[in-house]
């Protein structure tokens, strides 16, 4: 893998805890055009019967890595954490959904370059 690749190299990687869970599956990113650079992970997760029904949730790009060696992003977070957050509809303001998502996960976003 290169040090540069577009964002589209990564969507279907699998999004996993600390612990090795799979909590779903990279399906988009999105981009601040202001700061010119990703600020969330959209993520998949499977829920309900046989999992057969799919939410979306934009986690903060602060709150994974990626994991070169095992293609995947890995993050603190528990997939409870996840089902507990608001769910990212697609068609949601992207622009009222970044900071309530940073402050629901505890990350400042100060901190991540994030206004």
């Amino acid at each position: 893998m290169t040090a540069i690749e577009p964002t589209s190299a990564f969507t279907g990687y699998a999004v996993r805890n600390r612990r090795g869970e799979a909590l779903g599956t990279v399906t988009d990113f999105i981009l601040d055009r202001e700061l010119e650079r990703v600020c969330y992970v959209v993520v998949s997760l499977r829920e309900g019967f046989l999992g057969l029904r799919h939410k979306d949730y934009a986690l903060p790009y602060g709150a994974v890595e990626l994991d070169t060696e095992n293609e995947c992003f890995v993050t603190d977070l528990a997939h409870y954490d996840l089902r507990d957050a608001r769910e990212l509809r697609h068609d949601d303001d992207h622009e009222a959904q970044p900071p309530s998502a940073y402050r629901y996960h505890g990350i400042d976003a100060v901190r991540r370059g994030v206004p």
